[in-house]
């Protein structure tokens, strides 16, 4: 079994999941979203995604954070694609958190909600949602629109956690992952 791991915004292959993912296989691979990946234009990062999900080869797709974002961007306008996808903390769009002060908007916000809106994001053959039910930056109610529109085949919200899911939850739910079909 393969998997393609698509990280958070300065995340690493060799680090964290990353590290726990190679582990679980014998073939795996990925991008980093660090600061050269970041510097590029935000359709590039979006077209290196396209063209990374574009193999023929079947793997299991991991994306975390910032990484789920550009991977949802990278499935508009797409045709089904045929791997099984796993979107831990996935940004959605704003983001505002008045506990702690903080808005985001990424780039392309409001193209990825038109996109959902209208049904131009192609349905992976399996796709799953976990988020913390306090994510300050995956809101759990964009996160539900988002299950029911693509639509998604499992979406969890997560008791007690935020962005950061602790460690052993998230090692459950990629085992659970990995070993499903």
């Amino acid at each position: 079994m393969s998997i393609l791991y698509i990280t958070g915004r300065n995340g690493h292959l060799q680090r964290g999941l990353g590290e726990y993912l190679n582990r679980l296989t014998g073939s795996f691979s990925g991008i980093s979203l660090d600061p050269v990946f970041l510097r590029q234009p935000f359709n590039e990062q979006v077209a290196r995604i396209q063209s990374a999900i574009e193999s023929p080869t079947d793997y299991k797709l991991v994306a975390n954070s910032y990484g789920g974002y550009l991977l949802l961007h990278a499935l508009i306008d797409r045709t089904k694609i045929e791997h099984d996808v796993l979107l831990l903390s996935p940004v959605l769009g704003k983001a505002i958190s008045l506990e702690s002060m903080s808005f985001s908007r990424p780039p392309g916000a409001n193209r990825l909600l038109e996109a959902l809106e209208q049904g131009r994001i192609a349905k992976p053959r399996y796709i799953e949602i976990h988020t913390g039910e306090v994510d300050h930056s995956c809101c759990p109610l964009l996160a539900a629109k988002f299950a029911e529109g693509i639509p998604a085949d499992r979406l969890e919200l997560i008791p007690g956690q935020g962005h950061r899911i602790d460690r052993p939850i998230v090692q459950g739910i990629i085992d659970d992952f990995i070993s499903r079909g």
